[in-house]
């Protein structure tokens, strides 16, 4: 892939193939992402896509597609997003999911002294059981900030290799079954010894068992990463910090 220019941001989306949900999920979250997006910076956008046709008619300015066709045969839907980020079209490519949004301007990120920027998982189990908030040693792989170098190439081929060559890693550790893209990222991560990694402030990727500390300890967010009815959660959580901060 051509590099087209210094810095941008990476959707990767396609259609959604759970018959219980809308086959276009996240397509439409993904359009509402970018308008958030859009409310703090015109810095291009690049989206590889099974359905570009979605996309052509939104108003969505400087804006790139690329199509593809997803892999058949894969185990879970977000592998076809590792597989995707193996190129990056930019020289520093900020990586977005479809279900997040956009609260402060991400361009105070642009760094080229970190090969990746990426914030901390959170613990679901703990905040399941004991509403507990509690972040992880492991990352997200929702939001992240990456050079477009041989060290990026590396990581993400790591992670493609634990993907499609699991019994070269069989005696390593056990792969549990339906496993996304960030597990294997997060693989990769403890495999490859030359990154420099900055982790982000969890303000830059809030997930659902962070949505308590809004308004305390993570005043100020940045980024909401979530979907549906937990997402307007969050959403009226930061306006009621407002109407009381006012």
């Amino acid at each position: 892939m051509e590099v087209i220019m210094n810095v941008g941001f990476l959707y990767i989306i396609y259609k959604n193939f759970d018959k219980e949900q809308d086959e276009l999920l996240f397509f439409n979250e993904a359009l509402c992402s970018i308008k958030s997006l859009r409310s703090f910076t015109k810095l291009p956008i690049y989206i590889k896509t099974d359905y570009p046709n979605f996309f052509e008619h939104q108003g969505i300015e400087n804006l790139f597609i690329e199509a593809f066709t997803r892999t058949p045969d894969l185990e879970y839907r977000t592998h076809q997003k590792l597989l995707s980020l193996k190129d990056l079209p930019f020289g520093l490519t900020f990586f977005v999911d479809s279900d997040t949004l956009f609260l402060s301007n991400p361009e105070v990120l642009i760094s080229r002294d970190f090969d990746l920027q990426i914030c901390r998982e959170v613990c679901w189990k703990a905040y399941q059981k004991e509403k507990s908030p509690t972040l992880l040693r492991g990352f997200n792989s929702g939001f992240f900030i990456a050079k477009n170098t041989n060290k990026y190439h590396s990581l993400i081929a790591k992670a493609i290799d634990i993907l499609q060559n699991p019994q070269s890693y069989s005696r390593l550790f056990d792969i549990p079954h339906f496993q996304g893209d960030q597990w294997y990222l997060n693989q990769a991560l403890l495999r490859v010894f030359d990154l420099d990694i900055k982790i982000l402030q969890p303000h830059w990727n809030i997930r659902p068992p962070l949505f308590s500390l809004i308004n305390t300890a993570l005043k100020n967010p940045k980024l909401l990463h979530a979907r549906g009815g937990e997402l307007t959660e969050g959403i009226k959580l930061i306006k009621s910090n407002l109407f009381v901060d006012s």
